[in-house]
């Protein structure tokens, strides 16, 4: 689990590298570039668009639990929809197994993606909502204000790959905490 932890921030550290490098060559020629031309799918693939998406990564689970020290592998589908380039909706199912012990939650969120200057390809997300969380048949169950927050790159018009922390399960009674690191691709159409 620790290694693919250790890949998914790799990774992270990787892309937001790649583009500062990048911002900085844009900024040594003194050339400024137009979110066009940087990305000429830019100006027109964000309004009105729908994706879906799968993604997979860890759990990881402090607090007062039985759950601690498994960090159990995530695995999840997505879907959302873009109202303008900045605002839409998501919804998302993320399954867990570990042992004896299983992990289902479901989520909606409002997300927002800010698209970073002279590299539109790169951009940051945020995303607030609720979840409904169950581990092992009722053994701990429920309902919170959820979010997270991540970077993403577009890899290609229709295709985007975001790197994400979550807040998946808060329960102050249990005092039950479980975080999500997921890495994954989502599909535009």
């Amino acid at each position: 689990m620790k290694a693919l932890v250790k890949t998914l921030l790799a990774l992270t550290a990787g892309v937001v590298m790649a583009s500062t490098a990048q911002a900085n060559n844009n900024y040594a020629s003194n050339a400024y570039v137009s979110s066009e031309s940087v990305n000429p799918y830019y100006a027109d693939s964000h309004t009105g668009q729908a994706y879906v998406g799968a993604k997979g990564g860890v759990y990881n689970s402090y607090g007062n639990s039985n759950l601690d020290d498994k960090d159990p592998v995530a695995y999840g589908v997505y879907a959302g929809y873009h109202f303008d380039k900045s605002f839409g909706v998501e919804a998302e199912y993320m399954k867990s197994k570990s042992g004896d012990y299983d992990m289902d939650a479901y989520g909606a969120y409002g997300t927002y993606r800010h698209y970073f200057k002279n590299n539109n390809n790169l951009y940051a997300k945020g995303k607030l909502g609720f979840t409904n969380s169950e581990i092992s048949d009722g053994v701990l169950e429920g309902s919170d204000i959820s979010g997270g927050i991540g970077l993403g790159f577009q890899a290609a018009p229709n295709l985007d790959i975001e790197g994400e922390y979550s807040r998946i399960f808060d329960d102050q009674d249990t005092e039950v905490n479980v975080d999500a690191l997921t890495i994954g691709a989502r599909l535009k159409f």
